[in-house]
């Protein structure tokens, strides 16, 4: 993928990077790129098939193709 791809930084990748000294590190250099994605409006079932699949713990919504923001704090 090339420097432009979306990514994603959860807890565990900064508590790693902390832990091995890396806090100067660009966001990008530990972001996860090539997550998954799933449509706002697919059935609940269709992300069920997706995690058991590939045995990942979280999908990215998106609508219409747009990557919706899950960086906010619920309110």
């Amino acid at each position: 993928m090339d420097d432009s791809s979306p990514g994603l930084i959860n807890l565990a990748d900064v508590t790693r990077a902390v832990a091995d000294g890396r806090i100067s590190q660009e966001a990008r250099e530990i972001m996860t790129r090539g997550f998954l994605t799933i449509d706002s409006e697919e059935p609940i079932y269709e992300a069920i098939k997706m995690l058991g699949k590939t045995g990942a713990s979280q999908l990215v919504v998106s609508e219409e193709g747009v990557l919706w923001d899950s960086s906010l704090p619920e309110t």
